[in-house]
């Protein structure tokens, strides 16, 4: 098949781009920029739209293609009156334009990454699913939720076929966030104050939710339907930090400290959110999108962690950082 993928430069969309060159398929990348061509994997051919919400500039640069996969959005965390805006103008009317786009060009299927998010920044005391209420909880979580509403009622009124993925934390080489802050604290050596974290929490690693994306590109069972993904095991986060620091080669230097008194240093520092990514349970149950078209992912996330930990420490010594 012939896939077009948005933000293909980026962390998750380069992961994308790759698997679909390795399995045969037509990729073209779109990236914002005509420098940020260079960035994109081998094989695949770039395509510059720098304004996503460009509706005649996607209807004439969008080539024929199978599937649209949008990749692309804002994700940082911003702050400020104009929080809500930036996000509805990235990660809702963006998408919304370039559905109607593929639509009219004729495409067949428009897969859009959303976030576990749109459920809640915390589960309810059992894994979410796909029949768990929406409960979105900051701004961007809810510009994700009102994009899955966007483009599904755009794939009623156009026939086109609507596919959506909620994954939890992505972590892989090249990724950003709260994951590389557990990998710089661990190599730090400095006391990790989560010794006495029980919770559990859901991941996914980059090439699993690459596969799962280009498998929910072309099966049938996927037309329609939003699903979760994830890796085929939960940790604490405890645990991870572990993991971290055995592919290290370094002491887990976890600390007895009570969760009541991280959360009210959270909330003096203004890293609420932050700390409870760290010691709230978050669970997935991606059950729904195995019975529907059989994926499973192909990597456990012991390989993953190491990948991860491989390209941070490369990563730290290119740059010359000590230890």
């Amino acid at each position: 098949m012939k896939i077009v993928v948005t933000g293909a430069n980026g962390f998750i969309g380069r992961a994308i781009c790759a698997a679909a060159v390795a399995r045969g398929d037509a990729c073209v990348g779109m990236v914002r920029r005509a420098e940020a061509a260079a960035e994109l994997p081998a094989g695949v051919e770039p395509l510059v739209l720098k304004d996503h919400a460009d509706g005649q500039g996607a209807l004439a640069s969008l080539p024929a293609a199978d599937c649209l996969v949008h990749a692309a959005g804002r994700a940082h965390v911003l702050a400020g009156d104009q929080e809500a805006d930036a996000y509805h103008e990235a990660n809702v009317h963006g998408p919304r334009v370039l559905a109607r786009a593929a639509a009219a060009r004729g495409y067949r299927r428009f897969l859009f990454l959303s976030s576990i998010g749109v459920l809640g920044k915390h589960d309810p005391g059992t894994p979410f699913t796909e029949a768990s209420p929406p409960d979105p909880a900051w701004s961007y979580a809810v510009s994700k939720l009102q994009a899955e509403q966007a483009l599904f009622e755009i794939g009623v009124s156009t026939g086109m076929e609507i596919s959506v993925l909620r994954p939890p934390m992505v972590y892989g080489p090249g990724n950003r966030g709260n994951f590389p802050r557990l990998m710089r604290w661990v190599r730090s050596g400095l006391p990790i104050p989560l010794g006495l974290v029980r919770n559990s929490r859901s991941y996914v690693y980059v090439d699993n939710l690459a596969d799962a994306t280009l498998v929910c590109a072309r099966h049938p069972g996927a037309a329609n339907r939003a699903f979760l993904v994830g890796d085929a095991q939960d940790w604490s986060t405890p645990a991870m930090v572990r993991l971290i620091a055995r592919e290290m080669g370094r002491p887990a230097r976890l600390w007895p400290v009570p969760i009541a008194a991280l959360r009210l240093a959270g909330q003096l520092t203004g890293r609420s959110r932050e700390i409870h990514s760290l010691t709230d349970s978050l669970r997935i149950d991606w059950s729904a999108l195995q019975g529907a078209t059989g994926w499973r992912p192909p990597h456990g996330t012991g390989e993953g962690v190491a990948r991860t930990v491989r390209w941070f420490m490369d990563s730290a010594a290119s740059a010359g950082q000590p230890g």
